[in-house]
């Protein structure tokens, strides 16, 4: 039952992780066309959309996996002098 509840944990980071690269990066992609139109600007505008959008998906990435990271961290680190007795 225990491994059970660790996959289904597994899953639904992996499917929050997928979502957390591909939302930002879509939306991104798709107001820089807008903008593109609108405001009728060059490639540089969908470029910096484009770079914007990779930028938020790491930074959403991050905010996502740091929880685990520092959990994993506190649980393999060693125990100080002090606090061994």
């Amino acid at each position: 039952m225990k491994q059970m509840a660790q996959t289904i944990k597994i899953i639904a980071l992996v499917s929050q992780a997928v979502f957390a690269i591909a939302v930002p990066i879509v939306l991104c992609i798709l107001g820089g066309k807008w903008l593109t139109k609108a405001l009728g600007a060059g490639r540089w505008l969908m470029a910096l959309c484009v770079l914007l959008g990779v930028a938020t998906a790491i930074w959403s990435l991050w905010k996502l996996i740091a929880p685990f990271l520092k959990e994993e961290k506190e649980q393999t680190s060693p125990t100080s002098f002090r606090e061994h007795q």
